[in-house]
């Protein structure tokens, strides 16, 4: 129950599909890792293993930074 519970709470508060958004935009930018891992202050190396799915349950504040710094991306790419 306390899984189920964790679940959806981690949908409520946007985790779901920040970790949705990620795993679906990384591909796209695969040679800029360093520099996202940078401007989301989270390590390449945990962005790289979330990724990859090496981290099943990564953190919602690591999740949310990488997802900020991404969408802002994709808006300034989309303002050009």
């Amino acid at each position: 129950i306390l899984l189920d519970t964790m679940a959806e709470f981690c949908i409520m508060c946007g985790m779901d599909s920040n970790y949705d958004f990620i795993i679906s935009e990384l591909p796209k930018v695969r040679g800029q890792w360093q520099i996202i891992a940078a401007q989301a202050d989270v390590k390449y190396s945990w962005l790289s293993k979330v990724a990859s799915g090496a981290i099943p349950n990564p953190g919602v504040k690591g999740i949310d930074q990488v997802a900020r710094v991404l969408r802002s991306r994709s808006e300034v790419a989309s303002a050009a």
